[in-house]
């Protein structure tokens, strides 16, 4: 029961955390929450979560190819130019086999699957100015010295099984800061889970009305105006909502709010 507890606490805790990340993001947080809202917290982390999921097995793949490429090339290299004793040699042929019992390149072909499809996911991104190369780039090449590091260690024959355990975990946590932080990935997934709960809604009719509609009537400019269009940053929890009208942003009451998306 007390590891249910936890496992319970720390989920929520992890909600919170990718909420206020949001909520900081949008510098807006809503009135009439409070932290036992735990079911919303709770759908916040698991939309995350799957999101998470998807798109850092993509990065693990095209890293765990790169790291394949790079030992390969190593290794063919130091036997063309017969350096076969030298540490390097023995350090990357190591750390080759022992990826290969750790199965990091295994299934290769769903690996290079996988690949391919947070390929054209990426690009896509980077074509609607989502993404930036460089940050993509450098975080693959980052979570492949992860990797790489990770076969090392395990390699080593001076660690104890403890110690290796230990800094295994420690390079995945390096990696999935660097895909969370350094890639551009942690804005897009904040609020694509935020989407996917219902709480952020793109291009939707607004009906509102009392104060709130004068309001949005002197952002237009049209005192005649009964419907808006714009973006809903956050809505449907607490007691206000965040919309995007006419490129500004107004705070309006729930009670005062009807959208259609």
């Amino acid at each position: 029961m007390n590891a249910a507890k936890n496992f319970y606490l720390c989920v929520t805790a992890a909600g919170v955390v990718v909420f206020l990340f949001y909520c900081l993001r949008i510098n807006f947080f809503p009135t009439g929450m409070s932290l036992s809202d735990a079911i919303f917290f709770l759908l916040v982390i698991f939309s995350f979560s799957l999101l998470m999921a998807f798109t850092f097995t993509g990065w693990y793949s095209v890293s765990c190819i790169l790291v394949w490429v790079f030992l390969k090339i190593s290794l063919f290299i130091c036997r063309f130019t017969k350096r076969t004793k030298s540490k390097f040699y023995r350090n990357a042929k190591g750390s080759y086999r022992t990826a290969r019992k750790m199965g990091l390149f295994e299934p290769m072909f769903a690996l290079i699957m996988v690949s391919i499809l947070i390929g054209i996911f990426v690009a896509k991104l980077v074509l609607y100015g989502k993404l930036q190369v460089l940050p993509v780039i450098s975080s693959f090449l980052l979570v492949a010295v992860g990797i790489l590091l990770i076969a090392n260690v395990n390699f080593e024959k001076l660690l104890t099984r403890e110690k290796k355990r230990k800094m295994t975990v420690a390079f995945v946590g390096f990696m999935v800061f660097i895909f969370l932080l350094f890639s551009g990935m942690g804005e897009i997934l904040n609020d694509s889970a935020m989407g996917v709960i219902g709480v952020k809604k793109n291009d939707a009719t607004f009906l509102l009305k009392d104060n709130d509609l004068e309001m949005a009537r002197h952002l237009t400019g049209n005192s005649g105006q009964s419907f808006f269009y714009g973006d809903v940053l956050f809505t449907g929890v607490g007691d206000t909502s965040l919309l995007i009208i006419n490129h500004k942003r107004l705070i309006v009451k729930n009670a005062n709010l009807t959208i259609s998306f």
